[in-house]
């Protein structure tokens, strides 16, 4: 009986395609013949079983989890034993089947979901408001037809790269209301929970969170909002592309760190936010530090400071900080002194912004501050040691407790200045700087 539906549903589906038909008609008709729901009815619509939607799934979201029961379950729902979706999974199917997630979903499934999960459909449905094409004119996923390539079981690095093509395509599209408060101050304790585990949790279990995050803020983005609702948008994405920037960068890929720092720079520059601006510029001057180019370090540093100028945010004290550090391995004795010094001041009018409101790695503590201040000092020469400043003797610099020998592997020799971040990092068994 299953094999005899599965004829007639292909039946139907070449006659309407012949009629050239939309999709959405063929969907359609087959729920009234057949009585499947819409998730099912997409599916069979584009002539696709459930293996090859789970591919083409995993290959949309690299980092969720969906299998062929799964989703024989969602299709199910909301009958006896289906699952009910998330919002997530709606989002990433209606990608799938290029139609717009409310059309996966009737009037009363929708009702049954969480309020949550509801309210997140409704809102960003209109980021997908574009009317769907005649499936003749559909080019149905396949392996030659997808762009995003899908990682090797269990590889960070290659979901590293996939996630800094999709910021770079939203960077690139984003130099040209479909959210509300309940929805941006979900995101909002979303993003701040990931913020404050960053310095505490391995980086494999943050991940997967942060790309969904910032698909979700990316397609709200491509919706339509009010100008204060685009603007906490915005801060939004940029704090997440920041974190996957920093997160690129910890897994040792410069490359796709500069990609969502640059992302992070164009949300930073739509939102107006000059805490944020610095943060980023701080950032991208630490990634190019840590790869061996003090220079191109120094660059990101000036560029920086006008907008750290603006703001008493803590990334105001980061950045004459990290000022210290490019300035001591050029060797610059004097500038690592006024880096430091300037550093000290900015400390002294602090005052913390929304950004330093996320707590964890979007703040710049204290023990960081001295933590470079020591850093900058191990590239000079003993008679240039930046003295200590009044605050430094009140209170000794605590460091990440750090054993003898990865202690010694961190401090360059004497006289070899000229050794990069990278070379010592590359020579070590310590974790990086923050």
């Amino acid at each position: 009986m299953v094999n005899d539906i599965r004829r007639r549903v292909n039946r139907l589906r070449k006659q309407m395609l012949n009629q050239n038909r939309t999709i959405d008609d063929i969907a359609v008709e087959i729920r009234i013949q057949f009585g499947l729901t819409p998730l099912a009815a997409y599916r069979s619509a584009l002539g696709m079983s459930q293996p090859e939607v789970v591919d083409h799934y995993r290959e949309q979201s690299p980092s969720a989890v969906m299998d062929q029961p799964l989703l024989s379950r969602l299709e199910m729902f909301p009958a006896f034993g289906s699952r009910a979706p998330l919002a997530t999974h709606i989002i990433t199917l209606a990608s799938v089947y290029r139609t717009t997630p409310l059309t996966l979903l009737d009037p009363n499934s929708l009702d049954r979901l969480a309020a949550q999960e509801r309210d997140i459909l409704i809102r960003c449905n209109a980021g997908f408001a574009a009317a769907p094409p005649r499936l003749g004119e559909i080019a149905l996923p396949s392996s030659s037809t997808v762009q995003v390539r899908l990682p090797a079981p269990g590889s960070l690095q290659e979901e590293v790269e996939m996630i800094a093509r999709r910021a770079m395509r939203f960077a690139t599209g984003a130099e040209g209301s479909n959210v509300g408060p309940e929805t941006l101050q979900q995101i909002r304790s979303e993003v701040a929970h990931v913020a404050q585990l960053y310095p505490r949790q391995p980086l494999v279990h943050l991940l997967g969170s942060l790309a969904e995050l910032q698909d979700m803020v990316f397609r709200l983005l491509e919706g339509r909002q009010r100008p204060t609702e685009s603007a906490d948008l915005y801060l939004l994405s940029g704090i997440i592309s920041g974190m996957l920037a920093k997160a690129s960068h910890d897994l040792g890929n410069p490359h796709a760190a500069m990609t969502q720092a640059r992302a992070a720079i164009v949300c930073a520059e739509n939102a107006g936010h000059d805490g944020l601006r610095t943060w980023v510029r701080v950032l991208q001057s630490m990634i190019a530090y840590w790869a061996g180019n003090p220079h191109e370090a120094a660059r990101y540093v000036d560029a920086g400071a006008e907008h750290a100028a603006r703001t008493a945010s803590t990334s105001a004290v980061w950045l004459p900080a990290q000022a210290a550090r490019v300035w001591g391995v050029l060797g610059h004795a004097e500038r690592v002194n006024e880096a430091i010094t300037q550093a000290e001041e900015a400390r002294e009018r602090v005052q913390r912004d929304e950004l330093d409101e996320f707590g964890g790695i979007m703040t710049f503590a204290r023990p960081r501050q001295l933590y470079y201040a020591a850093d900058a000092q191990v590239w000079l020469p003993d008679r240039n040691a930046a003295p200590p400043t009044p605050r430094q003797r009140r209170s000794p610099p605590t460091r990440t407790p750090m054993t003898t020998s990865s202690r010694s592997a961190m401090r360059p020799a004497r006289g070899r200045t000229s050794r990069s971040p990278a070379f010592i990092w590359a020579n070590s068994t310590a974790p990086p700087t923050p």
